[in-house]
């Protein structure tokens, strides 16, 4: 095994899911490529609307900003060879074509319990990426 992909959303559970990456790169010798994507910018830039004012949009990007080098740093100190990747669009799509364009041999993502019609009903990212990449797809439980 080469290289692994652990997609993270900074979640809950997306320690379990970089501390996974982390014990199953170690365990190969396979570099790990952390992955997060996120939503696609809107086509109208008026789009900051509700009760989510444009600070704590920005702030939020920050956070997410520092959570991902936190934890490219834990991956780093690990001393695993590491891709970082920050995306926006559709995650299954940007997911599967990052895992294909790096040659990931395993892709890490979290597993919610989400019931079976929202599942019908709105389909999963995981299901998607399955489709779209000849990786193994390992399950990771959130909660």
């Amino acid at each position: 095994m080469k290289k692994i992909m652990a997609c993270i959303d900074f979640t809950e559970g997306t320690d379990r899911i970089v501390d996974k990456g982390i014990e199953l790169a170690a365990a190969t010798n396979a570099g790990l490529c952390l992955i997060h994507v996120a939503a696609p910018k809107p086509d109208l830039p008026t789009v900051v609307c509700g009760k989510r004012s444009f600070p704590e949009l920005a702030r939020r990007l920050c956070n997410c900003n520092r959570h991902f080098d936190d934890f490219a740093r834990r991956i780093k100190k690990a001393g695993i060879d590491l891709t970082a990747i920050r995306a926006r669009g559709d995650a299954a799509r940007t997911i599967a074509n990052e895992a294909n364009k790096n040659h990931a041999d395993m892709i890490i993502m979290g597993a919610r319990n989400n019931s079976a019609l929202r599942h019908l009903i709105a389909g999963s990212v995981t299901a998607d990426v399955m489709k779209k990449t000849q990786a193994s797809i390992v399950l990771v439980p959130v909660i």
